[in-house]
């Protein structure tokens, strides 16, 4: 239907919304003027039976009418036009900025609004809102636009704690394509074959040492561990080292996977042991509930008393309850002192035992 160049010429003028031209279509596909207006001819007669026109003035080079930009996309490649349509969706478009800028660093907005097939306004409400994101929820320090182009001068153990946090939050959201997005925040580079090696590696080995880890904790753990090879691969490097929160079963785990050839250092443990902290990992092959504190127990038996005094019930006559209680008080404990908190984790759970109770 349409030569290479003339597909290259179809998507530079897609690219270019507001026009492009002819010289300048010369000069990137290494020809002459005459030949683009050849191609160009041509193409219109093929586009004609789709009732598309390329059109073109003095003032703006060749263009397209708004009306036309969706329809020739989906006619020259539905897979890319499904892609450019799923970018009309801000979250997405969030995660695509958010890749670029964390793996290529400086950003241009106009560029980013040619590549997700926007307009530059939108571009810009879309840093508004990462801007908002990292401020108020995640606690960074947000990026910086200057000239049109985006800066994002942070640590790389802040970058790591950003993309745990999302990472965890996208397993938490239930959304079964939830690695797409992922994919998004790596700017594309998820290999699903390594990652699925990774994940059976894990699974081996967890299997190997008898520990039992609920579905979401090992998925966050498969994901912050390829996070950090990912990092590490284009050279973004943590330069700090910190120990803190151990847990010995995933020192065990990250000591066997550096021996078999996973691209993890020394250094990345902090972040990864602060991370994996405030996941449900025991200790050992028993159980969870080792590894509650005496915090917790003593929050737990001050919110068991008010409990009694206020409704009569004592949740003590209910050893289940109060097994889960604790699990939930030391996990609860543990996120807030990681940063890695939920939304009122335990708050539907104890509601519901209490109106059950109270039935």
């Amino acid at each position: 239907m349409f030569t290479e160049r003339q597909k290259e010429i179809i998507e530079l003028i897609l690219k270019n919304p507001n026009g492009i031209f002819g010289a300048k279509l010369a000069d990137k596909l290494n020809v002459s003027t005459r030949t683009v207006r050849n191609d160009i001819a041509s193409i219109n007669k093929t586009l004609i039976h789709e009732s598309l026109r390329i059109l073109s003035s003095n003032k703006k080079g060749y263009y397209l009418l708004p009306a036309y930009i969706q329809t020739l996309t989906a006619f020259m490649n539905p897979t890319t036009n499904i892609q450019r349509q799923g970018f009309q969706n801000q979250e997405q478009r969030l995660y695509v900025i958010l890749g670029k800028v964390l793996f290529l660093k400086e950003q241009d907005c106009f560029q980013l609004a040619d590549e997700l097939y926007v307009s530059e306004q939108t571009i810009f409400k879309d840093l508004s809102k990462i801007r908002q994101l990292l401020e108020t929820k995640y606690k960074i320090q947000p990026m910086e636009i200057q000239h049109n182009q985006i800066h994002f001068s942070v640590s790389e153990e802040e970058i790591r704690y950003l993309l745990f946090k999302i990472l965890k939050e996208l397993i938490l959201s239930d959304k079964p394509d939830y690695l797409t997005d992922v994919n998004l925040l790596v700017n594309g580079h998820l290999d699903q074959k390594e990652f699925d090696l990774l994940t059976i590696k894990m699974k081996n080995y967890l299997a190997s040492q008898k520990l039992v880890i609920d579905d979401k904790s090992f998925e966050m753990m498969v994901g912050a561990i390829y996070l950090t090879v990912l990092r590490n691969r284009f050279g973004f490097t943590i330069k700090s080292d910190v120990q803190s929160y151990f847990n010995g079963n995933v020192s065990s785990l990250l000591q066997e996977l550096m021996e078999s050839g996973i691209d993890i250092k020394e250094k990345d443990k902090t972040s990864l042991n602060r991370f994996f902290w405030s996941l449900k990992i025991p200790t050992s092959s028993s159980s969870l509930e080792e590894n509650i504190s005496i915090t917790a127990l003593t929050i737990l038996n001050e919110f068991r008393r008010e409990v009694l005094d206020k409704y009569s019930i004592d949740l003590k006559e209910s050893v289940e309850t109060m097994e889960n209680l604790k699990v939930h008080m030391e996990y609860m404990l543990r996120r807030l002192d990681t940063n890695y908190e939920l939304s009122n984790p335990i708050i539907n759970d104890i509601k519901n035992g209490i109106r059950f109770r109270m039935k």
